[in-house]
């Protein structure tokens, strides 16, 4: 289980630094999923990751970040479903377009929170 958790932080790390070379491929990335049902296939991976994190947080060397961690992914799942569809497109669409440096500011919060995730695991 540990190993998924690995796997999700090297996967934040690596998305990280290919957003903050190619900013614009984060928005296509953005703009693929909000099309149609697709970001309810956001909001499952969400819960499915965040689940991962909870139930592996035990065997980790720090637990409890990856629990805090596991609990606000899982949350963010749930908002998702709870607030539906078009204001969560809403809230990606605002957020993808906005300009070109803050994008790369959330692909360094990626990188520091994915390195984070490896450390702990």
């Amino acid at each position: 289980m540990v190993i998924f958790v690995r796997l999700i932080g090297l996967f934040s790390v690596t998305a990280g630094i290919i957003f903050i070379i190619k900013s614009e491929l984060m928005k296509r990335f953005a703009q693929f999923f909000i099309e149609g049902s697709r970001f309810y296939i956001i909001g499952v991976l969400r819960l499915i990751i965040g689940a991962v994190f909870l139930m592996a947080a035990s065997q980790c060397r720090l637990p409890w970040p990856i629990i805090a961690l596991g609990a606000l992914i899982l949350l963010s799942g749930i908002t998702i479903f709870s607030i539906g569809l078009e204001k969560s497109k809403d809230i990606v669409t605002w957020m993808y377009s906005k300009p070109d440096w803050f994008l790369k500011l959330l692909s360094v919060f990626s990188i520091i929170i994915g390195g984070f995730i490896l450390y702990s695991a």
